[in-house]
């Protein structure tokens, strides 16, 4: 798996795709899209993964906000994805796979940083404020469970 990430990530560097840049995939769970997490993240650039099950119009939002300078396309949604923009695209396949390998090449070196971005998730189906009072009730449920340990 380190030698395909490694791989990934020397493509990224090939094709122009600077540290920080996005990088997003429109996949079902696949070995492709663990590959291009470990590729993307491990090579200094951030991964947007998309929801597959979402609308057109959605998806193309979402490769916008996100800034993406690379989308991968799952090939049952290439025709109904042809139309959205982005300065670099491939079909998951060996399209993908002959952009995204540079066997045997390791990637450019890039300055770790543990508090950068390393993947955007974009949520669905509800508004960004009951997102916001759900992830507030988790991290609260959790603090009072870590406070009950630390007492016991």
């Amino acid at each position: 798996m380190q030698e395909l990430a490694n791989s990934c990530g020397a493509a990224l560097d090939r094709l122009g795709i600077a540290h920080g840049e996005r990088v997003a995939v429109v996949s079902q769970n696949s070995a492709r899209l663990l590959l291009a997490l470990y590729g993307v993240v491990g090579s200094g650039r951030v991964l947007v993964p998309i929801n597959f099950r979402l609308s057109p119009l959605e998806i193309e939002y979402i490769v916008r906000h996100s800034g993406a300078s690379l989308l991968l396309i799952d090939p049952e949604l290439a025709d109904a994805l042809a139309h959205v923009p982005c300065r670099r695209r491939a079909i998951l396949g060996p399209e993908s796979d002959a952009l995204l390998s540079r066997p045997g090449v390791e990637p450019l070196p890039w300055a770790r940083d543990e508090n950068a971005t390393a993947t955007i998730n974009y949520t669905s189906g509800t508004t960004a404020q009951a997102d916001l009072d759900t992830k507030r009730r988790e991290l609260d449920a959790l603090a009072k469970v870590l406070d009950q340990d630390a007492r016991a």
